[in-house]
């Protein structure tokens, strides 16, 4: 929570950059997907920086304003602590989607991540695949297999043939924009709960 008059676009920025800085951690909530196969990320071990979280509430010039900013830092805090990945500090104004899904119960979360991605996941779990990883990235391009090829470290055709894998697999049109949204908004999910189920790992170790 911040109280004062601070410029929002820089004065909270630059507080998270300097926050996640201070750990030697590059990654914000905020930034979504990361494109390194997920057996191949590095993960927090045990120390500080998997004891410490830190959310932030816009900035407020009452104080009969504090208590609204309080409780927006503390669902900045809850993000980052379920969704942040590697990340200790976010901004509520910044977190995006997750200000939503991090009022999800986990449970239905999981049900939800299930139901349109769940026969995908058990493919990559049978076959050591990354087709999951390919369609997040395929959709955080944009739909572009050019750029999702390039960030992916592949060939476009390679791309398209696993596009029309997971087609195949889902039963789906991958290019149907009420599709893509449903798609990604299960496979942040899923990511979320697999970058939780790691960190509790590492927390009962």
């Amino acid at each position: 929570m911040i109280v004062g008059n601070l410029d929002e676009n820089v004065s909270l920025r630059t507080t998270i950059a300097s926050l996640n800085a201070l750990f030697n951690v590059s990654q914000n909530v905020s930034d979504g997907f990361d494109p390194t196969p997920s057996d191949q990320r590095s993960t927090p071990g045990d120390g500080t920086k998997d004891r410490i979280r830190v959310g932030l509430g816009r900035p407020v010039l009452r104080v009969d304003e504090v208590i609204r900013s309080y409780r927006e830092a503390q669902r900045a805090c809850d993000a980052v602590t379920r969704f942040g990945g590697r990340a200790i500090a976010a901004s509520f104004q910044d977190i995006g989607i997750y200000r939503l899904l991090a009022t999800v119960d986990p449970a239905e979360l999981d049900a939800y991540c299930t139901d349109h991605v769940g026969a995908l996941r058990d493919h990559d779990a049978r076959t050591n695949g990354d087709l999951c990883q390919t369609l997040e990235v395929y959709l955080r391009c944009g739909g572009r297999p050019q750029e999702a090829a390039s960030l992916l470290h592949t060939h476009r055709n390679t791309v398209l043939y696993r596009i029309e894998r997971i087609e195949e697999i889902l039963g789906i049109n991958v290019r149907d924009p009420e599709t893509q949204l449903i798609l990604s908004i299960a496979l942040r999910s899923l990511s979320m709960i697999s970058d939780s189920i790691a960190r509790a790992n590492n927390a009962s170790r």
